[in-house]
């Protein structure tokens, strides 16, 4: 081999070590301009129309009696909730008409440890839970619709088809259960599912910006429940795949004494109540992929003159599963 043969030998050697170096400075600065910071974010909610939106919502909620014997009464309850949130129309202002459909529900109840309640709609047919009263009636809210009309701020200024949703479960609920159902499938109710833009501030809105949330529903026995939330821009960083807006929050949660007929058997006093959380919001699509609470309330309770002390410690996680094009079915009203 020639000295010269060497020579482009080497320096063939070379350029590809230098490509190579190029290659992987050029890619360390494309994830760097793909990781950097921006200075704000638009945080302005994007519906689709025509598409479906299906969500899952599971909430674990631990619970610590006392003064229901002789020590603590321990209880743990886990519920998911799959719901399709279909965009039918956009409306002139700003607002949109939307349909909310519960696909699936999956409860589990224990009590010092041992198995109480277990329930999945997707396995279980509605005869086989017709022995137990909460099954039935859960089994029956699969397959409820309810279509709402919001204005531009994400507000439901109108709900159609709640009569229709409580006569479907009249006579397997209790009249308690009908009762907050009826609240639930109200304007003020739609909005607590978590469903909605309303914690969205709707604007371009700088990484460390701050802004207030409030909130208040009325639930039997609780009365009044009011919260009252700080959501702060955290930046942006990648979630599940998605360049996303990090959005934290927290807050308190306050209630007022229940004046419902259906809260006579038992009082209940919210005595205190925090909230902590994050979500996760897709700049690209503009919509919530996800979010994630921890909730603790101190309850005092009454029951036939006894006393009784409840902390709760409850994990809520709100994820959207699948976005699909809607079918011509599902279009019509």
């Amino acid at each position: 081999m020639t000295a010269q043969h060497d020579h482009r030998v080497t320096r063939t050697g070379f350029a590809r070590v230098a490509a190579a170096a190029l290659g992987v400075l050029f890619l360390g600065l494309a994830a760097f301009a793909a990781d950097r910071q921006p200075e704000s974010c638009d945080l302005r909610w994007k519906w689709p129309v025509g598409k479906e939106l299906v969500r899952r919502l599971v909430t674990v909620q631990d619970q610590e009696i006392t003064g229901a014997g002789a020590g603590p009464m321990r209880q743990s309850v886990r519920q998911e909730q799959d719901m399709a949130l279909r965009v039918l129309a956009a409306r002139p202002g700003g607002g949109y008409e939307l349909e909310m459909e519960i696909l699936r529900v999956k409860l589990q109840a224990s009590m010092g440890g041992a198995t109480i309640l277990s329930y999945d709609s997707e396995k279980e047919s509605l005869a086989g839970a017709a022995t137990n009263l909460l099954a039935q009636t859960m089994g029956k809210l699969v397959g409820l619709k309810l279509r709402f009309l919001t204005n531009a701020k994400g507000e439901v200024e109108e709900v159609k088809g709640g009569e229709a949703a409580l006569k479907r479960i009249e006579g397997s609920a209790p009249a308690p259960v009908l009762q907050g159902l009826k609240k639930l499938f109200s304007k003020e109710g739609i909005q607590q599912m978590g469903l909605l833009p309303q914690h969205m501030p709707q604007r371009e809105v700088k990484v460390g910006e701050k802004w207030p949330v409030t909130s208040e529903i009325e639930l039997p026995s609780l009365g009044k429940v009011r919260t009252d939330l700080e959501y702060t821009l955290r930046g942006v960083e990648r979630h599940k795949g998605r360049r996303c807006a990090l959005l934290e929050y927290r807050g308190t949660i306050s209630g007022t004494s229940s004046t419902d007929a259906a809260a006579t058997a038992m009082k209940i006093d919210l005595k205190s109540g925090e909230i902590q959380g994050k979500s996760w919001f897709d700049l690209e699509r503009g919509w919530m992929i996800e979010s994630a609470a921890k909730q603790k309330m101190k309850i005092d309770a009454a029951l036939m003159g006894r006393k009784l002390g409840m902390t709760i410690d409850q994990n809520i996680t709100n994820t959207l599963i699948s976005v699909q094009s809607l079918t011509p079915a599902k279009k019509r009203p």
